[in-house]
Formats: C-alpha cells, sequence, structure tokens
C-alpha cells in the first residue's frame, strides 16, 4: 500500500532535515513524500533536493500559504493514503505503519489520526489526551469527533479517493484552523479511524513567533462554516476552539487579530456569553490584558487546547 506524505514548506531550514529523516526511519518502507516549496527564502528547498532517497520529490510554487502547499501535494499524490508532516514536525518510526493498519482495519474509514506529543518552547513533552477517543489496543473509529477536536495535522492521513466526495481540499487564503476545517468536511462524510500509538511530535517552539508574524487578518476560523452545517454542529465547534483560540491570540501579542475574530464570532450562541467581558479585555494593553485573563481565566494555557499531563522528558 503506497502511502503519499505531503510535506508544505516555507522557510524551515532549521528543522526540514529532521522532518525527511523521521521519514525515512519509518517502519513502513511503501512511501513517496512530496515536499511543497511555498516561495521559501532559505536553504530550505536545497536540503530537499539533495536528500539522498528517491522517494522524495520537491514542488516549488510562488508563496501562496499552506492551503494552496497542501493541495498541490494532494493533486500530485500518487499514493492510496495521503498522510501530512509540517516541516517543522517529526513522526515516530511506527507512524506509517500504524496509519497501514488502521486503513487495512477500518476499510469505510476515510482518515485516520494518531497520538502525538506536543514539545513546548522549554523542551518538555507533554502528552494530549483525547476523551472521546478509542481506546481498544488496535485502534478504533472515533464515536464523537467534536469532543475531541484537537487532532495534529502532522499525525494523519486520509484515503485519496475520498477527495472526489468532499470535493474540496484545504480551503485558500486561511492562516489558522484550514486544517480543523478540512476534517470537518470530511468526517460529515466518513468515520474517523484512530490509534493510540503515539505517531508525531509536535514542536511549539516556533507556534507563538509565527503567530506574531501574522499581520493579515482574514476570516474568522470556521466562520464561514456557519452557513455550511447545522447550527448545533457549527456551535459546538466554536465552544471548544473559538472560545481558547481568541485568547491565545491575543496573549502571544496579535491584540488586532483577538478583537477581529471576536467581532467576526459575535453573533453565535459561545462568542455572545463572553463577548464583552473579552472585547474589554482586549482593549487592554496588553500586559495587562495578560494579566487579567490569567486572573479571569486561571486554568487557561494558550495553545494548548487539550487535557494533558507533564512529564519530566527533554528532547
Amino acid at each position: 500500500m503506497l502511502i503519499s506524505i505531503v510535506v508544505p514548506l516555507y522557510n524551515k531550514e532549521k528543522y526540514i532535515q529532521r522532518a525527511l529523516d523521521s521519514i525515512a526511519q519509518q517502519l513502513w518502507g511503501e512511501f513517496e513524500v512530496l515536499v511543497v516549496d511555498d516561495g521559501s527564502q532559505d536553504d530550505g528547498p536545497a536540503i530537499v533536493a539533495a536528500y539522498p532517497d528517491h522517494r522524495f520529490r520537491l514542488l516549488t510554487q510562488s508563496n501562496q500559504g499552506v492551503s494552496v502547499a497542501r493541495n498541490t501535494g494532494l493533486s500530485a499524490a500518487r499514493g492510496e493514503l495521503i498522510a501530512f508532516l509540517d516541516a517543522d514536525d517529526e513522526y515516530y518510526p511506527e507512524f506509517l505503519q500504524t496509519i497501514v493498519g488502521l486503513a487495512t482495519r477500518f476499510p469505510h474509514a476515510g482518515a485516520f489520526g494518531t497520538a502525538y506529543a506536543f514539545e513546548q518552547e522549554d523542551g518538555i513533552l507533554v502528552y494530549p489526551t483525547f476523551p472521546a477517543a478509542p481506546t481498544e489496543p488496535e485502534g478504533g473509529i472515533f464515536a464523537n469527533f467534536f469532543l475531541s477536536p484537537d487532532i495534529c495535522s502532522s499525525a494523519t492521513a486520509i484515503r485519496a479517493n475520498i477527495l472526489s466526495t468532499i470535493g474540496v481540499g484545504f480551503r485558500p487564503g486561511v492562516q489558522y484552523g484550514e486544517d480543523l476545517e478540512f476534517w470537518l468536511h470530511i468526517v460529515q462524510h466518513y468515520p474517523i479511524a484512530w490509534s493510540n500509538t503515539l505517531g508525531a511530535v509536535y514542536h511549539a517552539a516556533d507556534a507563538s513567533d509565527n503567530c506574531r508574524d501574522k499581520k493579515y487578518v482574514g476570516d474568522a476560523p470556521f466562520a464561514h462554516l456557519c452557513t455550511e452545517l447545522s447550527g448545533d454542529f457549527f456551535e459546538l465547534l466554536c465552544s471548544q476552539r473559538l472560545r481558547t483560540f481568541i485568547p491565545g491570540t491575543y496573549l502571544v501579542g496579535n491584540r488586532v487579530l483577538a478583537r477581529h475574530l471576536l467581532a467576526q464570532c459575535r453573533r453565535t450562541r459561545t462568542m455572545r456569553k463572553h463577548y464583552h467581558l473579552w472585547r474589554m479585555l482586549t482593549a487592554l494593553p496588553h500586559w495587562l490584558g495578560s494579566f487579567a485573563y490569567r486572573l479571569v481565566f486561571r486554568d487557561f494555557q494558550p495553545f494548548t487546547f487539550l487535557s494533558v499531563y507533564r512529564e519530566d522528558h527533554h528532547v
């Protein structure tokens, strides 16, 4: 079973070698790698081009964003399964083998995911928990995707033939949440199979810097789905994602974007409850607003949307 692995690449010279090596070390060796250079201005593409493995291919395009880069990879993929890996993340050696096992055991599933480790900026690994995930050792089907929507793109794969059914890829122009939007379209048509085997490491070291660097203010994540999905469907999504995403965006210093997202979502039932409080807090200077946020929402951790346990382990 051939697996195509799509790797969007943009200015990740520091990390791409680690990502490529993690693919080359997979226990399942029947794969092709499509690294899509999205107009990088560093030496990342050169590292890919020089990689000594014929299964690795470099595709190039002008800078159009991660969604277009992934869609370019989807169009060029030849595999029965298509997996995703961000250029600054890495696989555990068992990942592809686990995905193939899920695809074999659950032929009716359209997408697959595994557990993953989350490396914080201090190098400590935390392990997200997934309340609705199946617990069977061999994996199972998500009973309710919305109770555990925080799957990681770098620990996921899809069947290639579902793309014609869902009719969409990753939505171009979206800077946040484009991966979850894609999964939401899939879950309307297909079940998702899941394994608690650790499949990948998500490195969060530069997540805050990436958020600060985003100057363009586009649509609020998932807001357009309000017109495409049922009301309850959308409201549940809002309650689990946007209530943490908006203050998370603010706490890393992007107040303009936080206020824009808040305004776009104010008419949902979820947002109405806290809208005026959040609007007042985001109007404060960042240092004061950050203090007030942490005082009001004591348990809030930006960009760590899941319940996790800490382990004193450094990468």
